[in-house]
C-alpha cells in the first residue's frame, strides 16, 4: 500500500507535481480526524525498558514512599514481565526523581516542613567578622592583624627542638 492511499483515510492530501522531484506536502488535517488508532498505540506497552519503567513510575514512587526496597520492586516488575537489572532500574528511578524535582514548583514558606532546627546563634565575634566580609576590605585586614597569632613559622629551626634530634 503506497503512502498516498494510506494518508487518505486520515484526511491528509498529497500534492505531487509531475516531472519534478516527488515532494509530498501534507496539507490541512480534517477537523474530524480520528485519533483512536494513535491513542490505542500510546496506551499500549512501550518497546523500551525505560518507557516501561516510566509507564509504571507512579506505582514505583508510591512503593518507595511506603518504604519498600528497590530490590523488591525490581522483583515485582519482573513478575509483571518487565525484566530489568537492579542497576538499570536504580538509574532510571534516579533520573525520574531528578526530572520530578526539576518540574516540581518551588515550595513556599507555608509549605516548609515543621521539623526544622532553629539556627543557633553565633558568638558576637563571629557575627562581626562574617558581617564585615566584603563590606570593608580595610576593616577585614585590620581585624585579621589584631587576631592572636597561633602559629609562627621559623625558616631556620633550632635543631635541638626538632623531633628525633639526638645529641652526639
Amino acid at each position: 500500500m503506497d503512502t498516498v492511499s494510506m494518508a487518505e483515510p486520515y484526511g491528509i492530501e498529497h500534492n505531487v507535481r509531475s516531472g519534478s522531484r516527488a515532494s509530498a506536502k501534507a496539507s490541512e488535517l480534517r477537523a474530524d480526524l480520528d485519533l483512536q488508532h494513535f491513542r490505542r498505540r500510546a496506551q499500549g506497552r512501550p518497546h523500551t525498558k525505560a518507557g516501561q519503567v516510566r509507564q509504571v513510575w507512579p506505582e514505583i514512587r508510591n512503593a518507595l514512599v511506603a518504604g519498600h526496597r528497590l530490590k523488591d520492586i525490581r522483583t515485582w516488575l519482573s513478575e509483571m514481565g518487565i525484566d530489568i537489572g537492579y542497576a538499570r532500574l536504580s538509574d532510571y528511578v534516579s533520573q525520574l526523581k531528578r526530572r520530578e524535582a526539576v518540574l516540581a514548583p518551588p515550595r513556599t514558606n507555608s509549605e516548609a516542613p515543621r521539623l526544622t532546627r532553629r539556627k543557633e546563634r553565633e558568638p558576637a565575634s563571629n557575627q562581626k567578622a562574617t558581617g564585615a566580609i566584603g563590606a570593608d576590605p580595610l576593616a577585614n585586614l585590620l581585624e585579621h592583624e589584631r587576631r592572636e597569632v597561633l602559629f609562627d613559622f621559623n625558616p631556620e629551626p633550632n635543631a635541638r627542638k626538632l623531633i628525633g634530634f639526638k645529641e652526639e
